[in-house]
This record gives structure tokens, sequence and C-alpha cells, in this order.
């Protein structure tokens, strides 16, 4: 997988879900800790840009976005539409 669908499917996970456990997001996205980590540094500077008060955060063994459902849902079309608008478009990242 590469950095960009990493970050992806990083990002899809955490607008899915309350919490993630982050133990258990390494093994399943075959990453280091470090890795996963960078990551979320990566996609936290992009959401800053739109959205400054939102941010994912780790606490414990715990990964979480501190946003509302609305937000979530504002946060995935701006990711959306910012693949659309770099041409990178490809259908399959949004196959779940």
């Amino acid at each position: 997988m590469d950095d960009f669908n990493r970050k992806f499917q990083l990002l899809k996970k955490v607008l899915g879900n309350k919490s993630i456990n982050f133990n258990d997001l390494c093994i399943e996205m075959f990453a280091s800790e470090s890795s996963i980590l960078r990551a979320i540094d990566d996609l936290n500077g992009v959401v800053k840009k739109r959205y400054p008060n939102i941010q994912i955060k780790k606490r414990g063994d715990n990964i979480f976005l501190n946003a509302t459902e609305d937000e979530r849902r504002n946060i995935s079309t701006y990711f959306f539409s910012s693949e659309l608008n770099q041409y990178d478009f490809n259908i399959e990242n949004y196959q779940s």
C-alpha cells in the first residue's frame, strides 16, 4: 500500500469510528507505530487548513477524531473533493 492510500485508509477508519485501538490499527494496516503516527501528523496538517480545531488524536492506546458527526461528513466531503480536484480520483479508495 502506498503512502497516499495508507493515509486515506487511516482517515476512513478514523471518520467511521468513535475510537480505534492503536495497536490493532497498526496490525490491520501492516504498518509500524511510527508510520501511523507520521500519517496522523500529515492528515492533521491537511485537516487543520480547513478545520483548525479538529485533530486526530492518540490518547493511551486509542486514536480518535475530536469532531461531531456533521464535521466528520464535512471532512469526508473535503477530502473527496480535494482528490477529484487533483485528478487523482480512484473509485477503489471509496469502496468498503
